[in-house]
Formats: structure tokens, sequence, C-alpha cells
């Protein structure tokens, strides 16, 4: 199985402010790490579910954000600045599932208001 994982930053375990996920913030550094954490956590699970080729596209910013040190040898990164696909670039009809981790919901579709009147709050939906 064939499986191509887009990842982003924003979404990723640990990362809760923007300033995060600015390569010129001190906290950058961490959320790098992070993300390569929660990326080295879905490559396990591709392993575990019988995928004998990953490719990897960092889909955050610059795409210069994951260490490509000890990735398994099945994996492939891509990095750099994407082509007209952005963020699935390298995705083509030749993979079997697709994954995207890390991604940011739109506020709007993530949170829902307590009631129309009250547009200041939010809050998690109580079925998330």
């Amino acid at each position: 199985m064939k499986v191509f994982v887009s990842i982003d930053m924003e979404g990723i375990t640990g990362v809760c402010v923007e300033t995060q996920t600015d390569q010129g913030h001190s906290t950058y550094g961490r959320a790098a790490a992070f993300m390569r954490g929660d990326l080295d956590a879905v490559l396990a699970g591709c392993e575990d579910a019988g995928a004998s080729e990953v490719v990897v596209r960092d889909a955050h910013d610059y795409s210069t954000n994951l260490d490509v040190l000890d990735l398994p040898a099945n994996v492939s990164l891509l990095t750099g600045r994407a082509g007209l696909l952005g963020m699935m670039e390298g995705l083509d009809e030749s993979f079997d599932a697709v994954l995207l981790v890390g991604y940011h919901a739109m506020a709007c579709l993530l949170y829902t208001s307590p009631s129309p009147r009250d547009r200041t709050r939010s809050r998690m939906p109580s079925s998330a």
C-alpha cells in the first residue's frame, strides 16, 4: 500500500498559538519537534497498516519544517515550496490512501457560538 501524508503545523499536538508556527519565533523549534513527533506516530500507524511506501509532504509555510534524519527507509519527504497542488503537491493516482495531519480547521467549522447573540465567545460543539 502506498500512502501520501500531507502534514501542516497549526493543528499539531502542543501547538496552540500562531507564533509557535513562525520560523522566526523562539517557540518554533519546539513546535517543529512536536510536528515530527506527530509524523513519527503517523508513520508507525502506516507501518502497522502494512504500508510499503509513504510519501510525506511538508505542507507548512516554506515546507522546510521536518527533520529528515532517521526517517524509515520506505519514507520519502517532499520539502520546499509547492507548485500548483500546494499542500497536496506530489499526490497522484498511484496512491492508495491520503492522510491529512496537523491541518487547522476554519474556526467557523470547528467551533459553534453558544447563541446567535453571543458572537464573542466560542466553545467546542457538544458532540466533539
